[in-house]
């Protein structure tokens, strides 16, 4: 969700999902420590308004080399 309702000391719980192409760089809380992986994350102990912000990256290709193998 673009935002949530969290009781003072409770866990906020979201979902960051990149676009096709792209995967989650980073994912950090201004005020709350953001926990998680893959899409799936967490902020615990919630005290105060907290702004979370995803960073995603282009997924890289897959490189091939001279001999026509990946490495």
């Amino acid at each position: 969700p673009a935002s949530q309702t969290v009781t003072s000391g409770g866990t906020a719980s979201f979902t960051v999902t990149p676009a096709t192409g792209y995967l989650v760089a980073s994912v950090a809380g201004d005020t709350c420590t953001v926990t998680g992986s893959g899409t799936s994350y967490s902020a615990a102990n919630i005290q105060a308004n907290c702004a979370v912000t995803a960073t995603f990256a282009i997924i890289p290709p897959d490189a091939i080399f001279a001999d026509g193998f990946e490495n």
